[in-house]
């Protein structure tokens, strides 16, 4: 028996929920401002040193600003609030999912008026953060469905950063493929070619660094669903008294936590565009999972996927 349905919807994890998204909210926007100063204006900055040359010395000089910003301001303030946004996680899912607060690894809660004010400037559509574990039954155990959500959510998340990150290496050679074909077509200089090569750098540095930050953290991913995996194969041919499942639970709960602070955040439009698809995947590994714990059960089994 478990409580994560009811419990998930009341008000008390709703408030932390809204608390979260606006805080990941904040962080998208630096993102995107991050976005405009390192890709979209260098690439303006790049066609406009091609067809003025007497602006290639500024979008260049513009450049090299525009990485030193990136690195040292606004990449710092985004770090700053993924820590924030995956403290109100957590402690979402210590309350629901009921696990120990572990502040050796997660440190002290945050603070209350820190949550209070962030779900205050919440104002999206509530439907979208109700039900949070999808369908989730109340004759599941609760130590089995905890650890498939554990599970499942990391295969998401995994799944959608390797699809984000090979688009941000094709969209880096395509802009490097176009950057040459733009240098033979006006015949330029070899310091004129370095000139507008400057201004669209901090681009495709940009997306070269978001793809290997995608990569690496859907690499950590895999390796920890797997071993989530193997534990869920163990608990079913050997079984899992409920102590144990909760401290395999916590363990995989603070490699959960080091993610979320570590992980780059993905592109909202991209998100959507793949949120779909994954869904369909999350659900279909749910039902598998579901029949090998339990083979008279049948039906789809979205009661214990997690967003």
């Amino acid at each position: 028996m478990n409580t994560i349905a009811h419990d998930q919807d009341s008000p008390e994890f709703q408030r932390l929920l809204k608390a979260r998204q606006r805080i990941y909210g904040d962080a998208t926007r630096c993102q995107l401002l991050q976005i405009i100063i390192t890709v979209v204006l260098p690439v303006a900055g790049a066609v406009l040193a091609f067809v003025h040359e007497e602006a290639r010395p500024y979008v260049a000089l513009y450049g090299l600003i525009a990485t030193a910003l990136d690195v040292t301001w606004i990449d710092r303030i985004q770090r700053r609030l993924l820590k924030v946004a995956a403290k109100i996680s957590e402690e979402f899912d210590c309350g629901v999912l009921k696990m120990p607060w572990n502040s050796f690894v997660v440190g002290k809660r945050e603070d209350v008026e820190v949550i209070d004010a962030a779900a205050r400037r919440w104002n999206d559509d509530p439907s979208s953060i109700s039900g949070w574990y999808v369908g989730i039954i109340a004759t599941a155990r609760h130590p089995m469905a905890r650890l498939v959500c554990q599970r499942m959510n990391l295969h998401y998340d995994s799944s959608l950063r390797k699809k984000y990150g090979a688009y941000l290496i094709a969209g880096a050679i395509a802009s490097l493929f176009a950057l040459l074909v733009g240098a033979v077509a006006k015949d330029l200089k070899l310091i004129d070619s370095a000139a507008v090569a400057a201004t669209i750098s901090p681009a495709i540095f940009w997306a070269i660094r978001e793809h290997f930050r995608q990569s690496d953290s859907a690499t950590a991913n895999e390796t920890l669903k797997g071993e989530a995996e193997k534990f869920l194969d163990s608990v079913r041919t050997s079984g899992c008294d409920d102590a144990e499942c909760e401290r395999w639970s916590r363990e995989f709960q603070d490699a959960i936590f080091q993610r979320r602070v570590a992980n780059p955040l993905v592109l909202p439009l991209v998100y959507w565009l793949m949120r779909g698809e994954l869904e369909k995947q999350a659900q279909a590994g749910a039902d598998a999972l579901l029949r090998k714990s339990d083979p008279t059960r049948s039906g789809a089994a979205t009661d214990i996927i997690g967003r």
